[in-house]
């Protein structure tokens, strides 16, 4: 075994004692408390909300731009975690680095419902708007009732993050979207 290979063994394994310890912190400390109950409502309601409320003729590119956020700030908050920009205590799974509600949830549906309403309006106003509303708002609040730790991060830097994720998610809506034809009009080859 060589030696980068050995310290590479001992730090996984201070990384899955330590996954193991915020394991037990989250069984004792974290799981049916009211954050959590919090967390849970945010990774699931408004999903069922834009279901019922979304235009449904627009859902495959409104899905493709919901998608594309939501991976992006998967990936995102995860190296931001592991960059010790920010931090979060009150996981619904103690197994993600990142807080699932936001990434997977209110991301993706915040930025459909932007999309959905007045499609044909100013990308840019709407950009600063979501931003704006994710950043001076929504982050703040989610400081103050303890979900949310950021450590070396200023709201400013959301605010143009997702400035510019938006018009990428917007150009996206509007690259030429075509529907496959249903099962019995394709042709086998």
């Amino acid at each position: 075994m060589s030696p980068l290979h050995a310290v590479f063994e001992h730090t996984y394994d201070e990384i899955v004692r330590l996954h193991r310890q915020v394991f037990q912190l989250w069984l004792t400390h974290v799981v049916f408390t009211w954050r959590w109950w919090i967390a849970l409502m945010c990774a699931t309601v408004p999903w069922m909300l834009w279901l019922l409320w979304r235009n449904r003729a627009s859902s495959g590119r409104l899905l493709c731009a919901g998608f594309f956020i939501a991976a992006l700030a998967e990936w995102l908050d995860s190296a931001g975690v592991a960059l010790g920009l920010w931090h979060y205590d009150n996981e619904i799974l103690p197994m993600m680095p990142s807080f699932l509600p936001w990434d997977l949830t209110l991301y993706p549906v915040t930025l459909m419902t932007f999309l959905q309403v007045k499609p044909h309006g100013s990308r840019y106003l709407k950009a600063a708007l979501f931003g704006a509303l994710v950043a001076f708002i929504a982050e703040p609040l989610f400081k103050w009732i303890g979900l949310y730790h950021p450590d070396h991060w200023r709201h400013l830097y959301t605010f143009v993050l997702l400035f510019l994720i938006y018009l990428a998610a917007d150009g996206l809506t509007r690259l030429p979207f075509h529907p496959l034809p249903p099962p019995s009009d394709r042709r086998h080859r």
